[in-house]
């Protein structure tokens, strides 16, 4: 992933969701695949109080990137 352009950096984490790390690096965008609804995005308040932006993509049909 970080070797993509426009990809600034690639973070693992140990906790069950990313809010911490959302916290930490207030991030510009955060992107979410379509399987997920502004109801259920962990750390939306805080990227849009930073005055970031959220991203929904839709989903490859047939595609996983669990595979990759």
């Amino acid at each position: 992933m970080e070797s993509l352009r426009f990809v600034d950096q690639v973070i693992i984490f140990n906790e069950e969701t990313p809010l911490k790390i959302i916290k930490k690096i207030k991030p510009d965008i955060l992107v979410k695949g379509s399987d997920y609804n502004l109801n259920n995005i962990v750390g939306l308040e805080e990227v849009l109080k930073n005055g970031g932006k959220v991203k929904i993509f839709k989903k490859k049909i047939n595609f996983s990137s669990t595979k990759i």
